[in-house]
């Protein structure tokens, strides 16, 4: 064995028969996440970043140890220390342009373990944050000007309401980080989210928002 322990599953000999075969079948120690995600997805992160998957409402931290571009991987065959499969978050193969990622999770109580084996779980891997709070906005309050630039419609308090370009960031959660460009945009001001006729629908506010990431699905 290439390390120890190990556990018996099944014996397939008995005292005093002739070996021919297999004479039994072990499984492993470790138990491992098998993850499906897109290669676009994939691309996104690298061996060694951390994430987390949810048991029974408590976040657990994992850690991406492989990453099989375009290649599927049967979680049948990892077992974990009693025998059990592999926690496998996909219900069927990988497809040709997908990737396998295998990540492993941090220190689990026995409870953790048993409720993990063999069970679907999503795994939220962020791959980037924009570092501290930021101004943001609904997706659906941005617009492209002429030139294709993007645009937000802010509602003032004299009923007028003024275009302002913007730069984009990360987006996460429905919304977006901005910054603006000339005119003054604060948290609080009502931005349009939508049209009819001429009359804009102003209810979304400009927001504060902390450390949004985006993740993939891995």
């Amino acid at each position: 064995m290439p390390s120890l322990p190990r556990r018996i599953d099944d014996v397939s000999v008995t005292r005093g028969a002739t070996v021919s075969g297999p004479v039994m079948s072990v499984s492993g120690a470790t138990l491992e996440i098998v993850a499906n995600a897109s290669s676009a997805d994939a691309e996104l992160i690298s061996v060694g970043a951390t994430g987390s998957i949810a048991i029974k409402g408590e976040e657990i931290a994992v850690t991406v140890t492989s990453i099989e571009q375009g290649t599927a991987k049967d979680a049948a065959s990892d077992t974990a220390a009693d025998g059990s499969p592999a926690a496998d978050t996909t219900s069927s193969p990988s497809t040709s342009g997908r990737s396998t990622v295998t990540l492993l999770p941090g220190t689990l109580t026995d409870a953790q373990l048993t409720a993990l084996q063999g069970s679907n779980v999503r795994v939220k891997i962020p791959v980037s944050s924009t570092g501290g709070k930021v101004l943001a906005v609904p997706l659906a309050a941005l617009t492209a000007g002429p030139g294709g630039e993007a645009r937000i419609e802010i509602a003032r308090a004299d009923d007028t309401t003024d275009l302002v370009t913007v730069a984009t960031g990360l987006a996460a959660g429905g919304y977006v980080q901005i910054t603006p460009s000339g005119a003054t945009v604060a948290a609080g001001d009502l931005v349009a989210v939508g049209t009819r006729g001429t009359t804009a629908s102003s209810g979304s506010t400009a927001t504060p928002t902390p450390e949004p990431s985006a993740g993939g699905g891995a």
